[in-house]
């Protein structure tokens, strides 16, 4: 009996062990010169910069096939957990919680294997600046820039993304700082570098004095009722008006475009506005509207949920711009051109004299490629 427990004491371990083994992705042997674990992460990570998230995840588990302890890999797929769950807009969902812990799991499980690797810091300033998981996200990623540049002190990706981290804080310098340091060792990250200084240093020059204003700032795209709440918010378009009625001399900023049919309606009363009732901005749009910088469309409604056109913004910005200088000629300074500066806009567009102002101000930016 007791020769019998022992023999079962001994073949148990065994026996689970295979067993349990069994439960995880098994191994598989290269099927080709370049199969291999780095091929597959490098793979990934461009799958990744194209948000392509679920061929990048294939990548990255191919390479943990090949090599089970290949740490990059599980820094990878911690990116791709992160970028998931910046896809669900509500902090306290389950499933984002989920997939940030995944992440979280797997960058802990890169440092790890190997946290002499250079790409799992990088990882891990992407990780907390795309999750901003805690509240001291942003030192986690100043941590993991101290052990990145103690690692490779020419790591020009490691200040390229540094600096997006101090954008996404809205640290706007500091952002400024780390990129133009990325932009100084010209590596292969140094043009992307040099894209964000550029925008960062047009946030920097317009000084948004609210934090709407910042949020705004780094977005690319944003809707009808985000632009009413910046213009209320960060210009203070209500009290400059009111400053100038006090003063009797209240612009007109009416504009009437050549075609009103293909355009909105200008002047149109705040009352006559009919979709915005019961929206979060309703008040703000309303205000917007009554200083006469926007307009609603023929049918009578704002669209607040809709994105703002670059010719809508435009069109705003000039008659802002005239409201606060008075310079008349920012209406009609672009009329008569022969030939346009916009390569898909003619001259004889109702907006062009807007964007041409924008363009000339250094407010809005030609595509570098089409002009």
């Amino acid at each position: 009996m007791s020769r019998n427990i022992s023999l079962i004491a001994f073949i148990f371990p065994i026996v689970a062990l295979l067993i349990f083994s069994g439960c995880g992705p098994k191994q598989r042997a290269a099927e080709g010169l370049l199969d291999t674990p780095e091929s597959h992460y490098n793979q990934g990570m461009r799958k990744l910069e194209q948000g392509e998230l679920d061929a990048a995840q294939k990548q990255f588990e191919d390479a943990l096939l090949l090599d089970a302890k290949y740490a990059p890999a599980h820094a990878g797929l911690s990116l791709v957990y992160a970028e998931r769950a910046s896809e669900i807009a509500d902090p306290k969902s389950k499933e984002r919680k989920n997939l940030l812990k995944k992440g979280d799991d797997h960058l802990d499980k890169a440092k790890d294997l190997d946290d002499k690797d250079v790409r799992i810091w990088i990882a891990q300033i992407r990780f907390y600046t795309t999750s901003k998981k805690g509240d001291k996200w942003l030192k986690d990623c100043e941590k993991a820039l101290k052990k990145a540049l103690k690692i490779n002190p020419k790591s020009d990706e490691a200040y390229y993304f540094m600096g997006l981290a101090y954008k996404e804080a809205y640290e706007f310098r500091q952002a400024e700082d780390v990129l133009r340091s990325a932009l100084e060792i010209d590596g292969s990250w140094s043009e992307k570098a040099g894209e964000a200084l550029q925008n960062v240093h047009k946030i920097v020059e317009a000084q948004p004095g609210t934090k709407y204003g910042k949020i705004i700032a780094l977005e690319d795209e944003i809707n009808r009722a985000d632009l009413a709440v910046l213009f209320i918010e960060e210009l203070n378009v209500v009290q400059r008006i009111k400053r100038r009625e006090a003063a009797g001399t209240q612009p007109d900023l009416s504009f009437k475009p050549e075609n009103p049919l293909e355009f909105s309606i200008p002047g149109a009363s705040s009352a006559e506005i009919a979709d915005i009732e019961g929206h979060w901005a309703e008040s703000m749009i309303r205000d917007f509207v009554e200083t006469g910088l926007f307009d609603v469309m023929q049918d009578h409604k704002f669209y607040p949920d809709e994105p703002v056109t670059r010719i809508e913004f435009a069109g705003a910005v000039q008659r802002l711009i005239y409201m606060v200088t008075r310079d008349e000629s920012v209406f009609s300074k672009y009329i008569g051109e022969k030939e346009s500066h916009i390569h898909d806009m003619r001259t004889d567009h109702p907006y062009y004299g807007a964007a041409m102002l924008c363009v000339e101000r250094d407010i809005m930016d030609l595509d570098k490629m089409s002009g």
